[in-house]
């Protein structure tokens, strides 16, 4: 199977799609890319590639998985009732100490204990309150999308589908009324599944290409990392191009441990610095711990 990513450049009216494959994109090599220019951001686009399909639809950044059929990419419908997203990383080398983290509910997590908490959408400089709580069916869930949810955003502490039928409800529900044609009204449609998939692998992208394993832990594999915070910042800064993050912290036997960080992302899902944020690490040494299954 081969993988695809498309990035979307925006220049005034029009959009420019640029198709690499993943492995591509990892070797620096992108003379292949399939690149289509001038594309109306009011238009619906279907795009035909041999040997390419997307089964899920409207985003700007995304993977897509080659069987051969078309894509499909749909513009936003209504103007977004927000202004920038929060993306969420949780640390469970540091979070399963101090809560009880349940075998069944961390799924197939392998990638150091890195887990995604949550994508949210967010009015600056707080949280929004017009998500419309709509339900959440695992089972309308892509089976490729969902692998992955078990292996990156799992409940941990609680158990996983509820956590994520809280995460769709109280986060996905808003990100997804700016593609629903009337988005005071969601009904259970195909369309309706479709944008539910599409959050969940846009988070999942997203999480993807932060790395953060590969950033903390390398290929050596060490289980634990302590840095300065003012280094850690630093990290961040280097690597995302921001400053202002949500970095937070907890005292575990005399050690403070960092057990989340807040990344800010535009309505272009590039990052940016978070308006007020929120960093309950203190100076000194920040421990950030591994955490196998």
């Amino acid at each position: 199977m081969t993988l695809y990513r498309c990035l979307v450049a925006y220049r005034g009216n029009h959009r420019t799609f640029i198709f690499h494959k993943q492995e591509e994109i990892r070797t620096g090599m992108t003379q292949k890319a399939l690149i289509f220019k001038n594309i109306s951001k009011d238009s619906k686009l279907k795009i035909n590639i041999n040997s390419m399909r997307m089964s899920l639809k409207p985003i700007s950044i995304a993977l897509f998985i080659v069987t051969a059929v078309s894509i499909y990419l749909l513009s936003s419908s209504n103007t977004p009732k927000f202004d920038f997203y929060r993306f969420s990383f949780e640390f469970l080398g540091a979070i399963c100490r101090v809560k009880d983290c349940k075998s069944a509910d961390l799924g197939t997590i392998n990638n150091f204990g890195i887990n995604m908490h949550g994508f949210w959408p967010q009015i600056s400089p707080g949280s929004i309150d017009f998500c419309l709580y709509n339900a959440y069916d695992e089972s309308k869930m892509n089976l490729s999308v969902l692998e992955e949810i078990n292996a990156n955003w799992n409940g941990a502490y609680n158990p996983s589908v509820s956590f994520r039928s809280h995460e769709w409800g109280k986060h996905g529900t808003c990100w997804a009324q700016q593609y629903y044609k009337n988005s005071s009204i969601f009904l259970k449609d195909d369309n309706y599944y479709e944008l539910m998939n599409q959050y969940f692998a846009l988070a999942l992208h997203i999480k993807k290409s932060a790395n953060l394993e590969e950033l903390f832990f390398g290929d050596e594999g060490s289980e634990r990392y302590e840095f300065k915070l003012s280094s850690l910042n630093r990290l961040m800064e280097t690597r995302f191009g921001v400053k202002n993050i949500d970095l937070v912290c907890e005292t575990i036997d005399g050690e403070q441990y960092l057990t989340e960080a807040r990344f800010c992302l535009d309505l272009d899902y590039n990052y940016t610095d978070c308006p007020n944020p929120i960093v309950t690490c203190k100076a000194g040494m920040v421990v950030v711990q591994a955490y196998y299954k």
